[in-house]
């Protein structure tokens, strides 16, 4: 039914196959797919499909550059988790392996190269990584011990975990500091700041994917989901589990930037 519904939306159809025979036909399919082995092995933990996730998430970035979508959603996701309380082992499983073999495999991409751990694009992933072996390790020596050594070694910890992470963040802001554009690319600023390209690259903003759509044209471009997306996102929270608060951060973050450019 999902499939039908998506085959009959005219912004896909001029993004797939049938429409534009470019590398976005590629790079759709690429992006959902790891987008569906991460909800899969959030809900198996099977490392199998994590794995297979971060071979998924290399096809993404041998396709398009819009790669960084998928290494800043998932781990806003991730970081929603483990605020919200619901870390568990799944949750490293989907997320630990997708970091490392993806960003090994990323480097192996000409394009990208060293940009996968020095572009800001990136800083995230390495931030909540670290976040999320500190949490794990946490939750590990609570097994461990009592509940009064817990505490003593859970101030230890924190301690040293919030060390860490002001070293990184420190090592990264220096990185960042380095660069006119603060790491990021001229694309990516453009989402963050709609303002940017018109300002500072016009061939950019001379572009007319990269403007924002009119409100009759995206709801043309969109077409009968406008309809459906209320009810979607009421079903994510009947009840709300980890799969579910994924798709509706999913949800949030692709209509801000569908707003943002029309791309």
């Amino acid at each position: 039914m999902a499939a039908t519904i998506l085959a009959m939306v005219p912004s896909y159809i001029s993004r797939s196959v049938a429409g534009s025979y470019d590398n976005e036909a590629v790079a759709i399919f690429a992006l959902i797919f790891t987008f569906y082995l991460y909800v899969k092995t959030l809900n198996t933990g099977s490392l199998f499909y994590a794995t297979l996730s971060a071979l998924s998430y290399f096809y993404m970035v041998c396709s398009w550059g819009g790669y960084t979508f998928i290494i800043n959603l998932i781990p806003m996701h991730v970081l929603l988790c483990i605020v919200t309380g619901r870390y568990s082992s799944r949750l490293y499983v989907a997320y630990a392996p997708l970091v490392v073999l993806g960003t090994l495999l990323a480097a192996l991409v000409p394009v990208v190269g060293f940009n996968a751990v020095l572009t800001s694009e990136h800083f995230a992933s390495f931030l909540v990584f670290i976040i999320l072996h500190v949490v794990a390790l946490v939750y590990y020596i609570k097994g461990l011990l009592t509940p009064r050594l817990f505490k003593v070694a859970m101030t230890f910890v924190l301690t040293v975990g919030l060390a860490l992470c002001f070293a990184v963040v420190a090592i990264l802001a220096a990185l960042v500091a380095s660069s006119p554009t603060k790491g990021w690319s001229g694309r990516s600023l453009s989402l963050l700041d709609p303002t940017y390209a018109s300002k500072y690259i016009p061939i950019i903003a001379s572009v007319s994917e990269h403007q924002p759509p009119t409100w009759p044209s995206y709801f043309m471009a969109i077409n009968v989901l406008a309809f459906l997306v209320p009810a979607g996102i009421i079903s994510c929270f009947l009840p709300l589990s980890d799969a579910s608060s994924f798709l509706v951060l999913y949800l949030v973050t692709s209509v801000y930037f569908s707003g943002v450019m029309y791309d």
